[in-house]
């Protein structure tokens, strides 16, 4: 191993390999170095029945060797994995590290792959860079951010823009040096897409970014697989569905029901825990953003009636929630675990498993009785990161501003051309209806409604990774929540040209599947 550094005098060169020694007591302030690396590295060496040693000159540089017995295996080795046959040319990638090696690799990396970089050292920088590319009308599609950085790191950088109107749609994958639970649970709280640990592996890091913008290239017939193996994991399930949306209630049924399972509809909170009182199910798929009463209010009130039953059915939420906190929220109401929209089959069914399995745990230790706090509820993830929380509506091949892509909706969904199609015929009915409803909350200053139905707006889009049209609606949402009603009557001539793009090319897209049909 060679280095061009600071060399190392000859009669300090054995002192490197002992612990805590620096050849130089100003170099651990310099260099952040703690004289512990050489001393382990000498150790493991002499573990192996090997030795190491240095050959240096001052102001030249230092040259480290080593020898060391190895065993030969017995077992086959597996081929490096390989990378993904997708193409992430021109995708502009915002890097946030304080550390400029780790820049630098990144930056390689990346380069190698045709994407565009810019670095950044400094987390609290980074809304301003990302807003000016923006204004520049050059956003970045995904932001590298390393969870380790002094002032101000990178779980309180990937808040502050899920926290920001204009940018909390952005697709973020942090970069940690553990693989700890609590990390997990930090980056699903977030909505960050990935959670990658170090040191990254080239092909890892292509593939996950692959993964994560929804380009895997997974053949259909392999996902289809996966999918089959989970579905049989769960036995057959009396569901009731809380879901206003038309479009919303049609994909869970196309997912749910060709596997045995008996769903049940409601369109608001205040129906479902009508039903929870008056039948008997085994789960409760239960919407956030409903009318007359929400999801997070519908929970409390069956939770409550649940404590003078002694009953306890899972509830998971389904929520395109892109803010931070709103995991909290629906643990704290009550409910089991949730799931993110537009609803993925592969992780819906993996959530549904995990509180089932819980549940059936807590009844065979005798505390089915007792309400499961937001502590126990955190563990029904176990150690798996769900990619899905905070999913990015996705770019084709084409470029980041198109207006929809329906392949890698079909391969996203895992439903046909045809089932898409019904989906999108629905769209074209409910899409209209929900911007009528968007207009008319803004004239009556109306902010809860205006995040209800844009929230509804944005999850439809969504499935279709109708991208520019989803961002639109998210905007409005948070605006809404924000109660910034002014700023919202601005950002709605947006979502309405959006729309405006959307509609006729999901309506094309329906005609075309009909002709090739046909």
């Amino acid at each position: 191993v060679r280095d061009t550094g600071i060399g190392i005098a000859e009669d300090k060169q054995q002192r490197i390999f002992q612990a805590f020694e620096q050849v130089d007591e100003s170099m651990t302030r310099r260099f952040s170095g703690t004289g512990l690396g050489l001393a382990i590295a000498s150790r493991l060496v002499e573990m192996m029945e090997g030795r190491i040693w240095v050959l240096s000159e001052v102001d030249k540089g230092s040259e480290f060797h080593f020898t060391a017995h190895f065993e030969l295996t017995q077992e086959e080795v597996p081929a490096n994995e390989p990378l993904l046959k997708v193409d992430l040319n021109g995708l502009r990638v915002l890097i946030v590290d304080d550390n400029l090696t780790n820049c630098r690799i990144l930056e390689e990396m990346l380069a190698s792959w045709n994407m565009q970089t810019q670095s950044i050292n400094r987390g609290s920088d980074t809304l301003e860079v990302m807003h000016a590319n923006q204004s520049a009308g050059q956003p970045f599609d995904l932001v590298l951010v390393d969870a380790n950085m002094p002032f101000m790191d990178g779980f309180s950088v990937a808040a502050a823009i899920k926290q920001d109107s204009k940018l909390g749609s952005a697709v973020i994958m942090m970069i940690t040096s553990s693989d700890g639970q609590n990390e997990h649970a930090r980056c699903k709280d977030l909505g960050i897409a990935a959670h990658l640990i170090k040191p990254l592996k080239q092909s890892e890091l292509f593939n996950s970014i692959a993964e994560t913008l929804g380009m895997s290239g997974t053949p259909q017939d392999k996902a289809r697989s996966a999918t089959a193996e989970l579905a049989r994991q769960i036995p057959p399930l009396k569901i009731l569905l809380a879901e206003d949306s038309l479009v919303n209630q049609k994909l869970a049924l196309a997912l749910l029901e060709p596997h045995g399972h008996e769903i049940s509809v409601v369109l608001n909170g205040r129906d479902a825990v009508e039903q929870r009182k008056s039948r008997h199910f085994d789960l409760i798929l239960m919407d956030v953003q409903m009318p007359e009463m929400d999801g997070l209010e519908a929970t409390r009130l069956i939770r409550k009636y649940e404590e003078e039953t002694g009953e306890h059915v899972p509830i998971i939420a389904m929520t395109a929630h892109a803010m931070k906190g709103d995991r909290e929220r629906c643990l704290e109401a009550g409910m089991d675990d949730y799931v993110s929209k537009p609803v993925r089959v592969r992780e819906l069914f993996r959530t549904i498993e995990d509180c089932l399995h819980h549940d059936s745990a807590a009844e065979q230790t005798d505390e089915s009785t007792i309400q499961k706090t937001p502590a126990m509820q955190q563990t029904a993830h176990g150690s798996e990161s769900k990619a899905a929380e905070g999913e990015p509506m996705q770019h084709d091949h084409e470029g980041t501003k198109s207006i929809i892509n329906w392949q890698q909706a079909m391969e996203k969904s895992e439903i046909s051309s045809e089932a898409l199609s019904e989906l999108g015929q629905l769209f074209l009915t409910e899409a209209p209806r929900l911007q009528a409803e968007i207009r008319e909350a803004l004239k009556q200053n109306d902010a809860q409604s205006l995040r209800r139905a844009a929230h509804t707006l944005k999850s439809s889009a969504a499935l279709f990774e109708a991208r520019p049209a989803a961002e639109a609606a998210l905007r409005l949402e948070m605006l809404g929540k924000e109660n910034k009603m002014d700023e919202a009557r601005d950002a709605f001539e947006k979502l309405e040209l959006e729309f405006n793009r959307l509609l006729p090319a999901v309506a094309a897209h329906i005609d075309s599947t009909t002709i090739d049909k046909e």
